[in-house]
């Protein structure tokens, strides 16, 4: 998440077996294994941007890169390890502006185990027990829950505080790989550490929880359409959406009627 926009954290990684090639009719990247590094002169990290660009709709603008991860839209990590190996294809032939997933879920369990780092403070701590709680209200598939250890997880998602530069984002959340587990990563901007408005705290982790159980940006033309079944939620925009980007001032927005049809489509009690 940004100060003014919501940023997340999808992973992205990637073997070496794993790679794509270039459909020239089309101009446009397709997964397929092969034994290069690299196509057509291209690596694999261009590869795999070129697919985020020319497939999933994201802006170039809107991605940044570092070593193992693309970040996108400011808080959402995806993991480069993985990210042909764990690539499925969905339609994406719809484009409207809607509730929006990933390709990947959470399929191994339905309680998801949540890991704050000693080095949290208090207020964050508190604000990802709110966000936990603002979930499990939802009633739906998967939950959230604290662990007792502060030890890292390795089935769950990880709260730490990570120094993300001059970034305006809050916070940067990963989204799910292929292994069947939750993103393991909320990345907290230590140059927030000490916010003013609890509520666009909450707010934030809630949102980048949102990134690491596979939803994408509402409202933008990211990844594959999340049908709720309801004609409203399906057929308009979803100005107020917690799962959109940018982050109003000292927001303390909570889930919208369509949000929540969403969450309960992908993820069913």
């Amino acid at each position: 998440m940004k100060k003014m926009k919501l940023f997340s954290i999808a992973s992205l990684l990637m073997l070496a077996v794993a790679c794509s090639k270039i459909d020239e009719s089309k101009n446009v990247i397709t997964p397929q294994n092969t034994s290069s590094m690299s196509i057509n002169n291209k690596t694999n990290d261009e590869l795999i941007k070129s697919y985020l660009t020319n497939i999933l709709s994201f802006s170039p603008d809107d991605i940044k890169e570092e070593q193992d991860f693309f970040i996108i839209e400011d808080d959402m990590l995806i993991s480069k390890n993985d990210f042909w190996t764990t690539f499925k294809k969905e339609d994406l032939s719809n484009k409207n502006l809607r509730h929006r997933k990933w390709f990947n879920l959470v399929t191994k369990t339905k309680n998801i185990p949540v890991s704050i780092y000693p080095e949290v403070n208090s207020t964050w701590r508190k604000a990802v027990t709110d966000a936990i709680n603002q979930w499990n209200r939802l009633n739906g598939g998967v939950k959230f829950y604290i662990t007792a250890s502060n030890q890292s997880v390795s089935n769950g998602i990880n709260v730490f505080y990570a120094d993300l530069g001059n970034d305006k984002a809050i916070a940067q959340g990963e989204l799910p790989t292929g292994n069947g587990n939750a993103g393991s990563r909320v990345r907290l901007n230590r140059r927030f550490v000490n916010m003013s408005a609890y509520c666009s705290m909450v707010y934030t982790i809630t949102h980048e929880f949102g990134h690491n159980i596979g939803l994408n940006h509402t409202d933008t033309y990211d990844g594959t359409q999340l049908y709720t079944n309801n004609f409203t939620c399906d057929n308009s925009t979803d100005a107020n959406s917690l799962m959109g980007r940018y982050l109003p001032p000292n927001s303390c927005n909570t889930f919208t009627s369509c949000d929540i049809k969403a969450f309960l489509a992908l993820y069913p009690k």
